[in-house]
């Protein structure tokens, strides 16, 4: 066994402080010092902190990766999260380089070739950012797997790239799946790539959808923005003051006169696009009877849509509201299923009436700065009010519990109770119910045509299937050696075969996947030779990089669970296996 640490360009934390004393003593305060280095990772990595913040960062450079196998696949998915600050990571390999490795792995070069190939890769990678610390390990995953199966729980996540033992994965997955530790299996097996995350339990505290409604609570205004809705006069309003009021006051007013005017608000497209034109004809006129353009109404106008209608908590957060975990709390709850449970009583208790807490969120708009910040003060000082109310229940859990009260922060309440319309809980199936007995495989391999993309790439993982049987026989990849390629292509398709029989895919499936099919999709396999290129290793690593850093932040929902790309049509697939 071989262990290294790799040293790279970073100071260590007694130097970065000896290096500030210095400075200070130079004429620069300590606070200066602080700011200035502050100041320059928001510059390194403020392309990022626009999409997961400073609290996604935080938990970035905390996390602990173990990568197994510094192939091409694995370094791409390092580059993917050392270049973002990860905290640490560990390369375990016993691999040496070899000439072969050259062609598709950029992180080794003609100098390492006969050394490690994890030491080569770890140096290279560290080279790219010197705020990440990197080891590496040359002991065989096998050895680990049987003698040190605790290493792998003082990680963050482990991603297991290229492994063609079926049987190592189950045996890793074991060692995971009941501390909860993520596992990110993947490969890139000529021109085809495959990710599979097998998490237990995953919690997403931002969900971030492409699409959402912004709860405004126009159609339920609380007292304090009746109130500020209540204090603007339109009617006594200089043209300057007119046009800059906030789009959501201008919508809070015109409700109340349209159910004044209908009895009801509008609910239905075609009440909206009524509603919308009853907004427009509330601007200014000039003395020729023509509506002046006034930017505010014309927000207003664009946002009825999107933002008018019935609050309603989203389905989303109802199946956790129902969600047995949420039901039964113990001691052992973690810290999400407390704060659901309380966001829940608060929901359907007299503080929340039917809604959740307010985020205190609002989007852009046109106004002047002294309305807008008083409408966001309205807005924020509400969202406290509910997440103080939500934090009183998760107190009174935590004693039902047994816990401190503390155990769970008002500000950590606060966070949860800012993003309660985008709380997500992911559970994924486990690698022995894809791979082991009574596997759950059959299930994601119905419902295609013949023509449909994913059948395509179901066959691909079918396929991938067949090539971990036959290294599990064989002990080599199909193809490896050119004079047996057509044998090996014949035996693929026999594995292939008995695999399908094996896990009981439909009838329909059988029919598509006929012989023919089979035999020419089990003859490309074994072309491939088990060779990686490296545009698909770039690509499967790079789409595990974002996966495995939705995982690390919370943020955004990952993949449930399996991806497989098509390199030769350029499609990909999810399945739930």
């Amino acid at each position: 066994m071989k262990r290294g640490d790799v040293d790279h360009p970073s100071a260590t934390a007694a130097e970065e402080a000896s290096s500030a004393k210095r400075q200070c003593t130079s004429g620069l305060s300590l606070a200066v010092v602080m700011e200035q280095s502050a100041d320059h990772k928001t510059k390194k990595y403020d392309r990022q902190l626009r999409l997961w913040g400073d609290h996604g960062q935080a938990a970035l450079e905390k996390a602990r990766v173990c990568l197994i196998g510094a192939t091409a696949t694995g370094t791409e998915i390092l580059k993917n999260l050392v270049l973002p600050g990860l905290g640490s990571f560990c390369i375990v390999d016993s691999e040496t380089v070899k000439m072969g490795d050259l062609g598709s792995n950029f992180f080794v070069t003609a100098q390492d070739i006969g050394g490690f190939r994890a030491e080569a890769a770890t140096r290279l990678l560290l080279e790219m950012n010197s705020d990440v610390k990197g080891q590496y390990m040359t002991d065989t995953l096998e050895s680990l797997v049987a003698n040190r199966p605790s290493f792998f729980q003082h990680f963050t996540i482990v991603i297991a790239a290229d492994v063609p033992s079926e049987k190592l994965l189950l045996d890793l997955g074991r060692i995971l799946w009941p501390v909860g530790i993520p596992l990110v299996a993947c490969r890139a097996y000529g021109l085809v790539g495959w990710i599979r995350i097998v998490c237990r339990e995953h919690f997403v505290t931002e969900s971030k959808p492409d699409n959402f409604i912004q709860d405004l609570r126009l159609d339920t205004p609380f007292p304090e923005l009746v109130a500020l809705k209540d204090s603007v006069d339109f009617g006594a309003m200089t043209k300057k003051a007119h046009s800059h009021v906030p789009f959501v006051i201008i919508l809070l007013a015109f409700l109340e006169k349209w159910k004044t005017l209908r009895g009801s608000l509008p609910t239905t497209y075609q009440d909206k696009v009524k509603f919308r034109e009853f907004v427009d004809e509330g601007r200014l006129k000039n003395d020729d009877g023509i509506p002046l353009a006034e930017e505010n109404f014309e927000e207003a106008c664009k946002a009825v849509v999107k933002t008018v209608g019935v609050s309603k908590v989203p389905d989303e957060i109802e199946r956790l509201f129902r969600d047995p975990a949420c039901d039964n709390l113990t001691i052992f709850s973690p810290k999400f299923w407390i704060v659901i449970r309380a966001i829940r009583d608060f929901t359907v208790g007299a503080e929340g009436a039917g809604h959740l807490p307010v985020s205190g969120a609002l989007p852009d708009m046109f106004s002047d700065t002294e309305s807008f910040v008083h409408l966001q003060n309205v807005y924020k000082a509400k969202a406290d009010s509910d997440a103080a109310a939500v934090y009183a229940k998760v107190c009174q859990l935590n004693r039902d519990l047994g816990l401190s009260e503390d155990f769970i922060s008002l500000s950590e309440v606060k966070y949860y109770s800012r993003n309660a319309a985008f709380l997500r809980c992911v559970r994924t199936t486990s690698l022995e119910e894809e791979l082991g007995e009574g596997s759950s495989v059959a299930a994601g391999l119905t419902g295609f045509s013949v023509d449909d993309p994913d059948f395509r790439n179901s066959l691909w993982y079918v396929m991938l299937r067949a090539v971990s049987h036959f290294h599990n026989q064989t002990g080599v990849l199909p193809g490896l050696e050119h004079k047996t390629y057509e044998e090996d292509a014949v035996q693929l398709k026999v594995f292939a075969q008995k695999f399908m029989k094996a896990v009981g895919v439909v009838d329909g499936f059988r029919e598509l996947a006929g012989d023919e099919v089979v035999a020419r999709y089990a003859r490309e396999v074994a072309r491939f030779g088990g060779e990686q290129v490296h545009s698909v290793a770039a690509f499967v690593g790079g789409t595990v990089g974002q996966e495995v850093i939705k995982l690390i932040t919370g943020q955004y929902v990952p993949l449930n669970n399996t991806l497989v790309y098509d390199a030769t049509a350029c499609t990909t697939s999810t399945f739930q296996f």
